[in-house]
């Protein structure tokens, strides 16, 4: 059971949305559960380095400076309201940090957290870093949500199955969200025969103890890359949120070769559930 949800926010230099915090709460609310937040509160950069002069340097980092205090401000009462209104049991704290703490800052805390809600928008890449710091060093799951994405229901469940060991290892972590759905599916998309598809009846079978129905298929990649074949069917089964391990492989082979982790940290098309 989720009882306390972790949500990181951040004031400079892509502040947190209203939009985010909606979503947490929302997520809190169909949970249960307390919701954390966490605020990182950044200054800008004070100057350009010694000796380097710039007209109106001065005058711009003083606007960026006002800025970020005016965004922590908003993001502290915005925070306040909408957990009230929502009738959530909150927390919050505010840290006054730099930037590069961010990623350590926000891991320390999701590891007495059972769920950490990392808002991911491509025109921010810093929430990337910033998702992968808590995502690896915490311990505990991760719910990677699209930006702009309303959280109205976890109904549908898809859960992206190779028969790894992070594979599972997530699958185990959503238990409580899965067993939530009224529907969920198990999806393969490796080429060929797989360790996967020998494991599905296991898989399955594993899921009813803990109370899920859930069915199991392989997906057909055709002239698409398996991950574009598996992020299709989900997209076609109509899923809340798809569960999957993060990074199967080592995380430097991924690093050099992409995966589909790191698309989905990119630019998550739904609700990604990630454990590691």
């Amino acid at each position: 059971m989720f009882r306390r949800v972790l949500l990181p926010m951040v004031n400079y230099p892509f502040p947190t949305l209203p939009s985010t915090i909606d979503q947490a709460v929302s997520l809190a609310q169909l949970l249960k559960a307390e919701l954390y937040g966490l605020s990182l509160e950044m200054e800008p950069p004070v100057g350009l380095g010694y000796g380097y002069t710039m007209p109106f340097v001065g005058e711009m980092i003083a606007a960026e400076q006002v800025k970020a205090a005016a965004n922590k401000e908003t993001i502290a009462k915005e925070f306040a309201e909408k957990a009230s209104a929502g009738g959530v049991a909150h927390s919050f704290v505010r840290r006054r940090c730099m930037r590069h703490e961010v990623p350590d800052l926000c891991a320390a805390a999701a590891r007495f957290c059972d769920l950490s809600l990392l808002p991911i928008d491509d025109n921010a890449p810093l929430d990337q870093w910033y998702a992968e710091g808590v995502i690896f060093e915490s311990g505990h799951p991760a719910l990677v949500l699209p930006r702009m994405h309303e959280f109205r229901r976890i109904d549908r469940a898809a859960i992206a199955w190779d028969g790894s060991r992070a594979a599972i290892r997530s699958i185990t972590d959503a238990i409580p969200l899965l067993s939530r759905a009224s529907e969920v599916l198990a999806i393969t998309a490796t080429p060929g025969k797989s360790e996967a598809e020998g494991l599905s009846a296991e898989l399955l079978a594993y899921l009813l103890r803990h109370g899920i129905a859930a069915k199991w298929e392989a997906v057909k990649a055709g002239d698409l890359a398996p991950t574009d074949a598996l992020v299709a069917r989900v997209a076609e089964f109509g899923a809340d949120f798809l569960v999957m391990g993060a990074f199967g492989h080592s995380r430097l082979r991924d690093f050099i070769l992409g995966g589909f982790t790191k698309e989905m940290l990119a630019k998550p098309p739904l609700p990604v559930f990630m454990s590691y």
